[in-house]
């Protein structure tokens, strides 16, 4: 039977619950394992990885395990809990805390433990013909380079990935400030009877393709928020169940 349609994604487009993505759609090879456990309160992800072979330059958010490099780790104990080994692995190349110049990660001021790079690290130009949802560009191009955008628009919307240089959200120039991750990584949910909102920080093991892994940072750190709405009925399937007790309730 056809997929149905659960929510539609403005980068990615139709997603579904009960489908698959196509084999065309996924670039990540083997695609990625990721064990999520959602909590309304806190949960935090802290950069505690040395450097050394797992990491080139840190300390850094997140390795793999042992026992399964499918399963990412930011100490040996989320290892331990899937009998995995220990956190001591990397399948691919060595991780970085970030993508800053010097490593210098400054916090930008939206409380989302999301920073961006220092002064020291060169401003960042994006092709305008191909953005996230939020109208921000995330194709780096080279400032002399058009032929960066051109060269991929056979893989961006419409054929075209735009000219370099013009980001929306980054000022008067499509200059912008590379993105990263502060050295802890928080995120907090909000308990509620009739609304609530799950969080989980948490680690993304590699996948099998070297490209995604070198623009996604992986292995590295994430977070997933998920806003939940509930309505309560009486026992008619029909009567809204008022609180406390459903003193309502016919």
């Amino acid at each position: 039977l056809a997929c149905d349609v659960n929510a539609t994604s403005p980068d990615f487009g139709p997603t579904s619950f009960d489908c698959q993505p196509t084999v065309a759609a996924n670039i990540s090879g083997t695609g990625l394992k990721l064990g999520l456990t959602f909590t309304d309160s806190t949960q935090t992800v802290t950069a505690g990885i040395p450097t050394g072979p797992l990491c080139s330059a840190g300390p850094c958010h997140c390795a793999e395990c042992s026992g399964d490099n499918s399963v990412g780790c930011s100490s040996d104990a989320d290892c331990s809990v899937v009998g995995a080994g220990t956190c001591t692995a990397n399948s691919h190349a060595a991780a970085k805390q970030n993508s800053c110049d010097g490593l210098v990660c400054e916090d930008d001021g939206t409380g989302t433990d999301q920073g961006k790079c220092g002064a020291a690290t060169p401003i960042r130009l994006y092709c305008d013909g191909q953005v996230r949802g939020n109208g921000e560009g995330y194709i780096p191009c080279d400032a002399n380079g058009q032929a960066d955008c051109d060269s991929l628009d056979a893989d961006c919307d419409g054929g075209d990935c735009g000219l370099c240089g013009s980001d929306p959200l980054a000022g008067a120039g499509g200059q912008g400030f590379a993105r990263c991750f502060l050295p802890s990584i928080t995120a907090t949910g909000v308990p509620g009877i009739f609304s609530s909102e799950g969080v989980a920080s948490f680690c993304s093991a590699s996948t099998s393709n070297v490209g995604v892994n070198a623009a996604g940072g992986l292995p590295g750190p994430g977070r997933v928020r998920l806003d939940f709405d509930f309505d309560l009925y009486c026992a008619d399937h029909s009567t809204p169940y008022d609180l406390p007790g459903g003193s309502n309730c016919p």
